[in-house]
């Protein structure tokens, strides 16, 4: 399952905390989109106070309707797909912020758009899926569809990853010992797990369950990993992983 937010009923999920604040990083999610004339936020982890963020983002606003990963200190810095996005399609998307001089962003697997200006934004305290928090209110830039398999990595991936995870491998096969946060958001419990185990994520306005991106199982198939109870047991990745086949249920 992942989760369907509806734009105009302010949906989105979050969480004020300081997940990964500089590079290198990588965001990366399945969307399905059914907007392709506005801003809408995937990932963002941005400063509530004032104006920095990191950003991933499908853009129905620019001709084209491409993906950017955007970097924002004082001015904007960004990374363009070369190819758009279509409604109504699941897309994975991908940014990694490799250094303060060196971003890319990647569309299915490919399309990579990259950028060199230099940008390090600061202060940097609260992680959003579905919107962008800008300073001190919502810049509206919220999410018209589904998310699924949103996952933050405080490395950056190579384009052999990013195209394996949009080929269907689950975040958790790829670099795992540097994935910090997992939200493949099933829409079972809230708040959102975070499978890492560390930052639930606050559903705001209840963004439903919805059907899921086409991505492998994270532990293989028909392994009852997921208990339906009042509070859903869901089983963590360890830190540091260890084996797979051994799941710590919480």
């Amino acid at each position: 399952m992942s989760r369907l937010f509806d734009d105009a009923n302010n949906e989105y999920l979050e969480i004020g905390s300081i997940i990964v604040d500089e590079f290198p990083l990588t965001l990366a999610a399945w969307i399905y989109s059914n907007d392709a004339t506005t801003c809408q936020s995937v990932i963002s982890i941005s400063e509530s106070i004032a104006a920095d963020f990191f950003r991933l983002s499908l853009r129905g606003d620019i001709e084209g309707d491409p993906v950017r990963f955007e970097c924002k200190n004082g001015g904007y810095d960004s990374a363009t797909s070369t190819a758009g996005y279509s409604v109504n399609t699941w897309h994975h998307v991908c940014g990694i912020e490799t250094n303060a001089t060196s971003r890319a962003v990647f569309l299915d697997g490919g399309n990579k758009g990259v950028n060199a200006n230099a940008g390090v934004p600061a202060g940097l305290d609260t992680t959003s899926i579905g919107r962008l928090l800008l300073g001190a209110g919502d810049t509206n830039e919220r999410i018209s569809g589904r998310i699924a398999e949103a996952a933050i990595w405080n490395v950056a991936l190579t384009d052999d990853e990013v195209t394996a995870q949009a080929g269907g491998v689950s975040p958790t096969r790829i670099r795992p010992e540097s994935l910090v946060a997992y939200w493949p958001l099933y829409g079972v419990g809230s708040p959102e797990p975070d499978y890492r185990g560390t930052y639930n994520l606050t559903l705001v306005n209840g963004p439903i369950q919805a059907d899921h991106a086409p991505v492998q199982p994270p532990f293989g198939f028909d392994i009852g990993w997921i208990r339906p109870t009042a509070v859903p047991a869901v089983a963590r990745i360890p830190r540091p992983p260890a084996a797979y086949n051994t799941l710590a249920v919480y």
